[in-house]
């Protein structure tokens, strides 16, 4: 509770290479929220500490005091083993740089293709969409319409309805046939809203839609697009 007093502190990093990692973990708190000498030092050694919680606590830390001389540590942390310790990490990169820096598109894309976690590729795809001028970033998100989890798909459909990419109605076709019901219609509103303006046509992946879909309501919305299209 004392963290923030300079004695207290002096007597935690005193702890910092405890074997209770129970112990190193409070130690990797405590240097988030107080300021010592030592904190950034011992806060890049915990990042490759073997305990998954004091590397979680770390990377908040580090996270915390938007330590950019631990940014290289975490992005060899992106594909650590462990979900809990990697989404942190993504929210940590993904805090800690400006939401437009070029190099890191490709970080982020990498990711999003490896990373099978569905709070990870949201995140991911939220960077992702910052970057609308990028000629990949409509085939990056295009490639998320695929993704197993419902709402990472609505996510990247909501981020190419606003694309004006030539590309962008290739990618959120594949929405079309997606087995949720939620991301169809979204897909079909996205294609009514960025098809106008666009030399892409979904006409052809649209009549394909509506020779196999059987409920009322997606086909009226399919043919509705159609028209508008």
């Amino acid at each position: 509770a004392r963290v923030k007093d300079t004695g207290a502190l002096d007597e935690l990093v005193n702890l910092s290479q405890h074997q209770d990692p129970k112990v190193r973990e409070q130690v990797a708190f405590a240097l988030g929220v107080g300021q010592h000498t030592q904190a950034e030092e011992i806060l890049m050694k915990y990042l490759d500490d073997g305990d998954n919680l004091v590397k979680l606590q770390a990377v908040k830390s580090v996270q915390s005091r938007g330590m950019t001389k631990a940014m290289v540590k975490l992005k060899w942390l992106l594909e650590y083993r462990q979900t809990a310790v990697r989404r942190e990490v993504v929210r940590a990169v993904i805090s800690m740089v400006e939401p437009k820096e070029p190099q890191m598109f490709e970080v982020y894309q990498n990711r999003l293709y490896a990373d099978r976690d569905a709070e990870i590729q949201t995140m991911l795809l939220n960077a992702l969409a910052n970057y609308p001028e990028n000629p990949l970033q409509a085939s990056v998100v295009g490639f998320a319409v695929t993704l197993e989890n419902p709402k990472v798909k609505l996510r990247a459909l909501e981020i190419l309805s606003e694309s004006t990419d030539e590309n962008a109605v290739e990618q959120a076709i594949r929405g079309l046939f997606a087995r949720e019901k939620k991301v169809k219609l979204a897909t079909l509103d996205c294609l009514e809203k960025i098809a106008k303006n666009s030399t892409q046509s979904p006409i052809k992946a649209l009549r394909e839609f509506l020779k196999q879909e059987s409920d009322p309501e997606l086909i009226k919305r399919a043919e509705e697009v159609m028209d508008k299209v």
